[in-house]
């Protein structure tokens, strides 16, 4: 049989197409499972043999190399998978698909998917960025809080030390001595009252 003699490319397209539903269609893995083992075989076989891909393409396709191909190709051919669960079907199943798929329809399959595993990739990527940012802003809240929370007690002891100095600068003043100086208390005022002014939603 000759091979077939579409550019390697579009080969691929076609042969991953195909195993990708095949996967999905019997819910099969990369194991030594014999349902798997037949079941992909079924592909090796149908893709080689009755439709003409070569051994490196179908091999490429599915992660394995030309001689596994051929082992399970002969192994088809000697009847060995006929009685496993689901190989008959699956022979069908790849038949059915190449005839009704064209380069174009596989092209355009494969990018399809490659677009739905990029915004797949894209969301979790956000989700991620939207947690990291979520715990950023707790923390800088957080930040806000203790701030607003310092600025409130310095307000406060501000307030007090003012009244004190006014009392104690009143007994001063009558007895004829310095009296002391506020202009530190006025300007833990001035520092403190912007804070509240500006995270007064806090």
């Amino acid at each position: 049989m000759t091979r077939y003699n579409r550019s390697t490319a579009n080969s691929s397209a076609i042969l991953l197409s195909i195993f990708k539903e095949l996967k999905k269609e019997f819910n099969i893995d990369d194991s030594k499972k014999l349902k798997s083992v037949a079941v992909r075989a079924a592909f090796y076989s149908t893709m080689y043999t009755t439709n003409g891909f070569t051994l490196s393409d179908i091999g490429s396709v599915a992660g394995v190399d030309h001689a596994t191909v051929l082992w399970g190709v002969k192994r088809c051919s000697y009847g060995f998978y006929d009685k496993v669960s689901g190989f008959v079907e699956a022979v069908e199943f790849c038949t059915n698909m190449f005839n009704s798929m064209d380069e174009k329809d596989a092209i355009a399959f494969n990018e399809e998917s490659g677009r739905a595993k990029y915004h797949k990739n894209k969301a979790m990527s956000l989700r991620s960025d939207n947690i990291r940012i979520t715990r950023r802003l707790n923390h800088a809240n957080s930040v806000v809080l203790t701030m607003t929370t310092n600025a409130d007690k310095a307000r406060r002891l501000a307030k007090t030390l003012k009244k004190e100095i006014s009392s104690s600068n009143g007994y001063l003043k009558t007895l004829g001595l310095p009296m002391i100086d506020s202009s530190l208390v006025e300007l833990i005022e001035e520092c403190v009252q912007p804070i509240r002014e500006e995270y007064s939603y806090v």
